[in-house]
């Protein structure tokens, strides 16, 4: 029985150590994103510049407005939708108005104008190739926005870039088992070893006994 306790005390010492210095490797984020700077002028949309990055992007679906964005992959089909307000409307600071002399009240005021610059942060998800944006009132489409060039410039600069990050409604991935590298496996693996060779001889040792 005290063999037994002093082998399991050992094996939780042995988790205590070793779990906080797996813990504290870091998982490598290659989430990335599609920064759109754009122009709308005169009901017709102009591509300024598109740039592919490694960040996070806003959450899509959120918004309300009157031009409707989708995104495809290479062969058309749609990976999501999403509405954007329209950028030529803009909010500006109340305004206070008055019915007779003793009531007042405070209205936003909108501001229009027939042009507009607009950034969108798109996600990037795998085989992702278009933005078609479309103005809902008239049905139109605005601007189909074509990332080949963004995505190729990106690959060229990264070539060792693992990451894809899966398309909504695809197959869900399963992650990469990624093993500590360098100094910290080093102390894991010297850690474990020296664990291993005192609870072997408290084990040789009990038995003598």
């Amino acid at each position: 029985m005290k063999l037994r306790s002093l082998v399991i005390g050992c094996l939780l010492i042995c988790l205590l150590l070793v779990g906080p210095v797996c813990g504290a490797y870091p998982s490598e984020d290659y989430s990335k994103v599609l920064v759109l700077h754009l122009n709308i002028s005169n009901g017709t949309v102009n591509e300024q510049s598109v740039e592919m990055q490694y960040g996070h992007p806003p959450s899509l679906g959120f918004q309300t407005g009157d031009i409707h964005g989708i995104l495809k992959t290479s062969e058309g089909k749609v990976i999501n939708e999403f509405d954007l307000w329209d950028p030529r409307y803009q909010l500006g600071d109340g305004v206070v108005i008055s019915d007779n002399s003793t009531n007042l009240s405070i209205i936003g005021a909108v501001n229009y104008s027939d042009t507009a610059d607009f950034t969108l942060v798109m996600p990037y998800y795998a085989d992702q190739m278009t933005l078609d944006l479309t103005d809902k009132r008239t049905g139109s489409l605005l601007k189909t926005v074509n990332f080949s060039s963004a995505i190729g410039r990106f690959r060229a600069t990264y070539p060792d870039d693992p990451g894809v990050n899966p398309s909504p409604g695809f197959r869900l991935q399963i992650p990469e088992i990624r093993l500590p590298s360098g100094d910290t496996l080093a102390y894991l693996v010297i850690g474990c070893g020296l664990i291993t060779l005192v609870i072997m001889m408290i084990i040789v040792m009990f038995r003598k006994k």
